[in-house]
């Protein structure tokens, strides 16, 4: 069987973007502890939800310069929390290995905490997920005339609020690099 293989999208400042298409050991790494998923680069599934981010970005910062890059990510490595199952063996690891390590009572046990610890405490979770992959929820989005749908109701029906965001912990994965 072929590997699974992502075609996945970054927004960043030109030059950071330049030095990760010219340098296959550079990441544009964002360090956090927070709600997200911790330590990593961050990638959209899709070029709309990139170019949505880059003129956010010139928004906010018109003299900036923003690019994007296009990557194809080997997915054989995925920690997929958006698979339940999943998220509640990485919950229950957490679990342990908040006894394990006596994490303290007074630590906000943030998603990005939580993994940021586990990657850095288990040698076999660094090497075995590389990449990391869940649904972000963003209620601002645009949506199309394709599809309808409510927000506050509680059918099932498709919508485009859920964004697939992933973040990217060991390049190996990134099998191509390109700027788009």
């Amino acid at each position: 069987m072929q590997k699974p293989v992502g075609i996945l999208y970054h927004c960043n400042e030109e030059e950071k973007c330049n030095q990760f298409i010219e340098d296959n050991n550079y990441l544009i790494v964002s360090y956090e502890d927070g709600i997200w998923l911790g330590d990593g680069m961050y990638f959209w599934d899709n070029q709309y939800n990139a170019n949505y981010w880059k003129n956010e970005k010139s928004r906010k910062n018109p003299k900036g310069s923003y690019s994007i890059v296009k990557v194809a990510a080997d997915l054989s490595d995925l920690l997929d929390l958006t698979d339940v199952d999943i998220a509640n063996k990485v919950d229950e690891l957490w679990e342990e290995c908040k006894k394990r390590y006596s994490v303290g009572e007074n630590i906000k046990e943030t998603l990005g905490f939580k993994l940021n610890f586990l990657y850095e405490c288990f040698d076999k979770f660094n090497e075995k997920y590389k990449i990391i992959k869940v649904f972000g929820k963003y209620f601002r989005t645009t949506s199309s005339e394709l599809f309808q749908y409510s927000l506050k109701d509680k059918s099932v029906e498709p919508f485009s609020a859920a964004k697939i965001i992933y973040s990217v912990r060991n390049g190996e994965c990134i099998l191509e690099r390109e700027k788009l």
